[in-house]
């Protein structure tokens, strides 16, 4: 199953939080560790790897804390990830160079088409703005748009579409 890393996670939560509730004031680490019941430890450097980044800006002292140092509209969840983890692929010979992780390699039939679908989940992440994460009203919006954007209606078989309307309307596992 795809998924993020909890280092990801937390990162996209922390922003989140800041674009929501540090517009006007400074917010500490253990704010949102605490909200989110996340280990402080692992977000403190989790938000000090996004201060590196530009993208928050930090105050010392015992009332400092961070704040969102850019518009939440300027960070992407794939620029999150690619910061935080350095990338997602979905098979580990997409992060090896040729294969050398892979005993598959020479007989690999998939790799071509996984690196198809890899690209698209890349591009969906690289125009998810962190307002949009923050804005949405419940993750079944979310998901629902990102099957819409993954899998359009012109491009996916009938049975692929009728899985994937079923599944989300009805709740249904595949």
């Amino acid at each position: 199953m795809l998924g993020l890393s909890k280092k990801s996670d937390y990162a996209l939560l922390a922003l989140s939080y800041l674009a929501t509730n540090g517009e006007s004031r400074t917010v500490r680490t253990r704010e949102i560790a605490e909200r989110f019941a996340i280990p402080a430890e692992l977000l403190a450097k989790v938000m000090q790897r996004l201060a590196k980044m530009g993208w928050l800006a930090s105050s010392p002292g015992p009332s400092g804390g961070y704040t969102l140092a850019v518009s939440d509209t300027s960070i992407t969840v794939g620029d999150v990830v690619r910061a935080v983890d350095g990338g997602s692929a979905l098979t580990q010979c997409m992060h090896s160079p040729e294969g050398s992780d892979c005993e598959q390699w020479a007989n690999c039939t998939i790799r071509g088409p996984l690196g198809f679908v890899n690209e698209r989940v890349q591009d969906v992440l690289n125009h998810i703005p962190i307002r949009d994460i923050r804005e949405r009203a419940t993750p079944a919006s979310a998901e629902s748009e990102l099957v819409s954007i993954v899998v359009p209606d012109h491009s996916a078989p009938a049975a692929v579409r009728a899985g994937a309307s079923r599944s989300h309307n009805e709740g249904d596992t595949p």
